[in-house]
């Protein structure tokens, strides 16, 4: 059996590729008598053109700069990905489809090209599953104005209770709430080096309030430790680093605190059992995840002091018992979706 995988492969993102990477490593676990693969279109270029071009209207030279080299890093590393040779063809016969991670179910996000193949149309294939989409923020009702349905998928998962939510009222099928690829893999040990900078707190993070600025680098000035975005551009940081989401690993594993406001950030933040804050703000699939470990306590958009999160120690032996409990319930759905034998 082989088994072709469809999700945001091509994003030069940490969380994007960590995902897709993991996917694919478990998979070729559970695959061992065919090949693993990724559904290839041509869509994912023509978006990082129009991301470019973004840069260029907003004259962000300093950001277009990193992003240049951060690209050059990513083609690398992209190279450990089995990407099909051949474009996705609805003519092609395909034995099995694994839709996702990442937030393919996404439909008002303007950052990729949506495809009629996440929601499992057109696809010429025998078995086709989902495992932990997410519809992001999306509402039920954009969903049903946009007639999207899920009747194409054989097995339903999703990684979110709003995405459970959403399929569950439009297809009547009760999904599946699986863990993020990223927490199927048990260690990520074999990809972490030691880097050379000590006393650091690692920002992994898009777009944060002012004020919330304000008070990371206040804290960081009283505790003496650098400020190091590693994989994203932030100026107000002492140190921007270029990395691929191999050596982002080492950066995250070797700092002494981490502040991130991502889902992966957060998700592998928790998995290699650093002291963490999370500035969840709105987003649904961060606050489902934390709620799920059991760590509410660390989103500092609801806490509000960010002292108070980075200085109290968390329970990572309750954490750890969730996440493998997580971690079993998700791999059974997995075996059970590729020998099609879920309802």
């Amino acid at each position: 059996m082989d088994i072709s995988i469809l999700t945001l492969y091509g994003a030069n993102n940490v969380g994007a590729f960590l995902q897709a990477f993991s996917m694919q490593r478990v998979l070729e676990e559970l695959c061992t008598t065919g090949k693993v693969s990724f559904i290839r279109f041509p869509s994912a270029q023509q978006s990082k053109m129009k991301k470019a071009l973004r840069y260029f209207k907003s004259l962000k030279f300093s950001k277009l700069y990193f992003k240049y080299k951060t690209s050059k890093k990513y083609a690398v590393v992209m190279k450990k990905l089995n990407i099909d040779d051949e474009v996705f063809s609805e003519s092609r016969q395909y034995d099995t489809v694994v839709v996702g991670s990442d937030e393919v179910w996404n439909i008002t996000s303007n950052s990729f090209t949506h495809l009629p193949q996440y929601f499992a149309r057109n696809i010429n294939a025998k078995n086709i599953i989902s495992y932990a989409p997410s519809a992001g923020n999306t509402k039920p009702k954009e969903m049903a104005e946009a007639n999207i349905d899920f009747s194409g998928f054989n097995s339903l998962s999703v990684r979110d209770d709003n995405t459970f939510n959403i399929v569950k009222k439009l297809d009547g099928r009760t999904p599946v709430i699986v863990c993020d690829p990223t927490l199927l893999i048990e260690s990520f040990e074999p990809y972490i080096h030691p880097v050379d900078e000590k006393d650091y707190i690692l920002v992994y993070n898009y777009e944060l309030d002012k004020q919330f600025v304000k008070n990371i680098r206040e804290y960081a000035k009283t505790h003496n430790k650098k400020l190091i975005s590693v994989g994203v551009y932030n100026g107000w940081c002492d140190k921007n680093i270029v990395a691929d989401p191999i050596e982002f690993l080492s950066w995250l594993a070797s700092a002494d605190q981490v502040i991130t406001s991502t889902f992966h950030g957060t998700v592998l933040s928790v998995k290699l059992h650093k002291q963490v804050a999370v500035y969840a703000h709105t987003s649904n699939k961060i606050k489902g995840f934390l709620k799920q470990v059991g760590l509410e306590s660390i989103n500092v958009s609801v806490v509000k002091n960010l002292s108070a999160v980075l200085e109290k120690p968390i329970p990572y032996d309750l954490v750890e018992k969730k996440i493998k409990e997580f971690r079993e319930s998700s791999m059974k759905y997995l075996k059970g979706a590729l020998e099609n034998k879920n309802d």
